[in-house]
């Protein structure tokens, strides 16, 4: 059973992990943008206006933070009912509180990047996704296992 738990947090752990390179300077507006300008040029037929572009890239940046902590939440709430018998409201705390925390180092570790920013509204962008996610998964039942009992 430990063996069990231990393994439903692995997708948690990695994503968390990919949520965190996601910080560097790697996937700054620099490096995002170029990208989103090569396809909206490639989508319109000509290079886009600064202002539609910048307005696109805020657009894309605050979704990817809304739909990757959804994720986050997702694959937690799963990792905190694994094995457990003692109640949901247990599993989400646990959940958020787990997201908070990879959000928050998220955001700190953007603080030291001259190519970031680090926001506390970021954060609550996160926190939003990631209960989203919750809220949406916590009308499913969790998981059951397909072994037979022994």
């Amino acid at each position: 059973m430990k063996g069990a738990r231990v393994r439903s947090w692995l997708p948690a752990v990695l994503w968390s992990a990919v949520l965190l390179i996601g910080s560097t300077p790697l996937f700054g507006a620099q490096t995002t943008g170029a990208g989103l300008e090569a396809l909206l040029t490639w989508t319109l037929g000509h290079a886009p206006a600064v202002a539609t572009l910048e307005i696109g890239q805020v657009i894309v940046r605050k979704l990817a933070h809304f739909v990757g902590y959804g994720i986050e939440g997702a694959l937690t709430l799963r990792a905190t009912r694994a094995g457990r018998t003692d109640g949901e409201l247990r599993s989400i705390a646990m959940a958020l509180a787990w997201t908070l925390v990879v959000a928050s180092l998220d955001e700190f570790n953007q603080s030291f990047s001259p190519l970031r920013t680090g926001t506390p509204a970021d954060v609550l962008l996160d926190m939003m996704g990631a209960s989203t996610a919750i809220l949406i998964l916590r009308r499913r039942p969790p998981e059951r296992s397909l072994q037979s009992p022994s």
